[in-house]
């Protein structure tokens, strides 16, 4: 019975680590901090590789502002913090049948 007990253990664990997607978890492109200090500067007094490098990562904040925002978004959002709650619940549920199981009154 321990060893029941320990392998679904060993599976909430893994179940929670697997489903994580590494574009789900990635950081901002408007986030990073070049482009933050670019924003704050002209254009004209930007280097034409600054200028170069504004302009990818303006693209590609955009992008990741579109992809990222709306109505979709928050539901897709509320699924996956209902997913880590009944993960967690789960958990909880397998430490405490071990701690009752391992330990008897």
């Amino acid at each position: 019975m321990k060893t029941f007990i320990l392998i679904f253990t060993s599976l909430v664990f893994y179940s929670c680590t697997s489903s994580l997607e590494p574009k789900e978890y990635s950081e901002s492109p408007c986030m990073d901090l070049t482009y933050q200090k670019l924003l704050k500067m002209e254009t004209k007094k930007m280097t034409n590789s600054e200028l170069e490098y504004f302009k990818i990562k303006d693209r590609e904040c955009k992008k990741y502002m579109e992809e990222n925002s709306g109505p979709d978004s928050e539901k897709t959002k509320s699924k996956k913090n209902l997913m880590w709650i009944l993960y967690g619940f789960a958990l909880v549920a397998g430490v405490i049948i071990t701690v009752a199981l391992l330990d008897p009154f």
